[in-house]
C-alpha cells in the first residue's frame, strides 16, 4: 500500500472506463490522450493546491513539490476541480458539446478521485478526512447517477437538456462537504464547499431553465 498501488490501479480503472463508456461517441485517439491529460492535470494541480495552501511544507527542496512518494500531500477537490475545468478546455478544443460530454464523463472523473481518496485514506491509516470526502462521493456517485436517463421525465426540468447529472452531482458533492465543513469548523473548505455547492445548483437551474430568463446558451429571439 506504500507505493500507492490503490491509485495505480485507479488510473487504469480510469482510462479504461473514459475509452470504454466514451468510445461509441467520440474519437478513440483523442480519448486517450484526453484520459491521459486528465491524470496528469489532476496530480500536478491536487499537489499544487496543497503546497499552496501549506506554504513552507515543501521549501527547502523545490523537487518535495514532485516526490508523490516519498513526501505526502494532496488535495483532492482541488485535483477535482481541475480536471473539471481541463475537461471543459478539451471540449472547446475538439469540439464536444460541453454539457453531453461532461454528464457523460462525470462518474469517471469521480471514479479517479475515489480511488486516490481510498488510497489516502488506507495509507493514513483511516483517518477520518478523506474517510468523510470518499463517503460524500459515494452518496454524489450514486444518487446522480441513479437519474440518468430519467431525469428528462421531471416536470420542474423545463429543458430536458444533457448536463443534469453533471451538476446533480456535484450540487449533492459539494453539500455534503460543505456541511462536513461546517460540522469541522473548517474555515476556508466551508466558504469554499458552501459557494461551490451554491454554484452547482445555479448552474443545474440555468441548464434547466428552471427559472424563466436564467438560462446556459440561451437563443436570441
Amino acid at each position: 500500500m506504500e507505493l500507492g498501488i490503490i491509485r495505480i490501479i485507479g488510473i487504469v480503472v480510469f482510462l479504461y472506463s473514459v475509452w470504454k463508456n466514451l468510445k461509441d461517441d467520440y474519437q478513440q485517439e483523442k480519448l486517450i490522450a484526453y484520459g491521459w491529460l486528465m491524470v496528469l492535470v489532476f496530480n500536478v494541480a491536487g499537489r499544487v493546491v496543497y503546497g499552496i495552501e501549506n506554504w513552507g511544507v515543501w521549501n527547502q527542496n523545490p523537487m518535495d513539490w514532485l516526490s508523490f512518494w516519498t513526501r505526502p500531500g494532496f488535495d483532492f477537490i482541488g485535483g477535482y476541480l481541475a480536471i473539471i475545468l481541463a475537461s471543459w478546455w478539451a471540449c472547446r478544443v475538439n469540439g464536444w458539446k460541453i454539457w453531453p460530454f461532461l454528464e457523460d464523463n462525470i462518474g469517471n472523473l469521480l471514479l479517479l478521485l475515489m480511488f486516490f481518496l481510498a488510497d489516502d485514506f488506507v495509507r493514513s491509516r483511516f483517518d477520518l478526512g478523506p474517510g468523510l470526502i470518499l463517503l460524500s462521493c459515494s452518496i454524489a456517485y450514486l444518487l446522480g447517477t441513479s437519474v440518468k436517463g430519467k431525469y428528462r421525465s421531471f416536470m420542474w426540468y423545463k429543458s430536458g437538456k444533457k448536463g443534469f447529472v453533471f451538476w446533480a452531482v456535484n450540487t449533492i458533492l459539494f453539500v455534503c462537504l460543505a456541511v462536513i465543513s461546517t460540522w469541522l469548523s473548517l474555515g476556508w473548505s466551508l466558504v469554499i464547499n458552501w459557494t461551490m455547492s451554491l454554484l452547482s445548483l445555479v448552474g443545474l437551474f440555468m441548464l434547466g431553465e428552471i427559472i424563466p430568463g436564467l438560462e446556459i446558451n440561451r437563443r436570441k429571439k
